[in-house]
């Protein structure tokens, strides 16, 4: 089956809440956005359609999500979109849309942040969780520093 993968701009609607499972943190919060358009007869920008979804963040990006955003941040969000249906007790079945993140982030088109990069995790399996842009690519090499320049990158 395939995935149905988006992208959505929008603010942060509720505050992130995260809770601890055997198999890693979840981090969730609602994420609104609203389409804007211009509109010639009344010379202004008015509000469209209003779009409230539910964010899941599993593992470290839920660990990372739940200490760097909050009520009102203006986020970018990468995932997959899946429904779930839920049955009422009159029978009628009702859907709630939810994106299972891959990536969060500030929308830097409308503000500043500061990036702190995470220490490098060790999994049950031995392998690092969050390391991997500490490789350089095809080198097979960790890099020294962890600041990898263009130049580094094309060799």
């Amino acid at each position: 089956m395939y995935d149905t993968n988006i992208t959505v701009l929008g603010n942060v609607a509720t505050q992130p809440q995260q809770r601890q499972f055997a198999s890693g943190a979840l981090t969730d919060f609602r994420l609104a956005s609203t389409s804007r358009r211009y509109d010639k007869r009344q010379s202004k920008w008015v509000d469209g359609d209003e779009l409230f979804i539910k964010v899941s963040c599993w593992r470290g990006l839920g660990d990372n999500v739940h200490s760097s955003i909050s009520v009102g941040d203006p986020v970018i969000v990468r995932g997959r979109l899946y429904s779930r249906r839920q049955t009422q007790d009159d029978g009628s079945s009702r859907y709630y849309y939810e994106v299972n993140a891959q990536a969060v982030g500030h929308d830097l088109s409308r503000g500043t942040s500061y990036f702190t990069r995470q220490a490098a995790k060790t999994t049950p399996s031995g392998s690092h969780e969050g390391d991997l842009d500490a490789y350089i690519v095809g080198s097979g090499h960790k890099a020294d520093d962890k600041e990898l320049t263009m130049s580094a990158l094309a060799a």
